[in-house]
């Protein structure tokens, strides 16, 4: 039939394999878990290695992950592949297709953790999210265009009724807590219509960058003043 082999729920073990088994078709498995008692892997080839459609859940994984690399107790999920690909890479890629039926939130990622430090002294950062910085080899006649830690490549977009998004679309929004740049905030140059820095109370109102050397400070989408690189206004 159309299932090779199909494994419906039991009390005790349907199958039991102590050896390597090769499946060429489909393995359906309705309720039943798939369990390893041992160190065992699953070797597969084609466009998909591993599918699997669940409706609560797809993989649970009560320890550790590691993807081309032996998991380690320091990380969740740890990724150290060595890859060529003829197109684009990325380590983690996310493609939902979300309806939300009724009033929720939808979040492409969510972090959320809880750190207990439980030894005394100063223990570096404690963060959410940490970015560290990566290295790039040009190699010859080979060039990047942007290079960065984070890029974001353009705001969030909708379509719907009009008046529906309260605040955004916003490529960032903090809601709460200060922001810390330790670097230069490089902002677009802006014009008197679009200062590039401005308030969300009043975005035609702010500062943007008026030739070289120079910063002009505008109210009503309108240049007020300019301030010179001599320090004349």
């Amino acid at each position: 039939g159309a299932n090779m082999l199909k494994l419906t729920e039991s009390t005790t073990d349907v199958i039991a394999m102590t050896g390597n088994a090769t499946i060429s078709g489909t393995l359906d498995i309705t309720t039943s878990p798939l369990s390893f008692d041992v160190s065992a892997t699953i070797d597969t080839s084609g466009n998909n290695l591993l599918t699997l459609e669940g409706a609560t859940a797809g993989v649970r994984i009560n320890d550790y992950l590691g993807i081309d690399t032996a998991p380690n107790a320091n990380y969740g999920v740890i990724i150290a592949r060595t890859a060529s690909p003829s197109n684009h890479y990325r380590g983690i890629t996310v493609t939902d297709t979300i309806t939300l039926a009724s009033a929720k939130s939808a979040d492409g990622l969510n972090i959320q953790s809880d750190y207990v430090l439980y030894n005394t002294g100063t223990h570096g950062n404690v963060t959410g999210i940490r970015l560290g910085g990566f290295n790039a080899t040009e190699s010859t006649n080979s060039a990047i265009t942007n290079l960065a830690n984070l890029m974001i490549e353009a705001a969030p977009s909708y379509s719907g009724t009009a008046g529906d998004v309260t605040n955004g679309p916003y490529a960032i929004f903090v809601d709460s807590g200060a922001s810390r740049f330790d670097g230069q905030i490089l902002a677009s140059d802006g014009t008197a219509g679009a200062p590039s820095y401005s308030f969300t109370s009043d975005p035609n109102t702010g500062i943007y960058w008026a030739g070289t050397d120079a910063m002009g400070f505008v109210t009503n989408s309108t240049s007020r003043m300019e301030l010179r690189a001599t320090g004349v206004l």
